[in-house]
């Protein structure tokens, strides 16, 4: 970071720096990531009687897609900053 960047630049630049640590983060520990998405997943289902089990295991799915995504090296994690 140089002095001559607005603060909106220094923070673009740290969210960048901070999504580049957690896809690393994230890769490294991409099964431990998901089975505490699928436990969570199936303590929402234990509590709720399984009454919005589809919603609950979509949210899972969409939940893993992220995390693969986070983790693939050769793919670009969606975050969007403003320009």
């Amino acid at each position: 970071m140089s002095e001559g960047q607005s603060i909106f630049d220094k923070a673009k630049d740290m969210a960048g720096e901070l999504k580049d640590k957690a896809g690393d983060l994230v890769g490294k520990h991409e099964d431990k990531v998901d089975g505490a998405i699928d436990t969570g997943g199936d303590a929402v289902d234990k509590v709720t009687g399984h009454k919005f089990e589809d919603k609950v295991d979509s949210a899972q799915d969409s939940a893993k897609n992220a995390v693969e995504n986070m983790s693939d090296e050769d793919e670009d994690p969606t975050l969007d900053l403003p320009q």
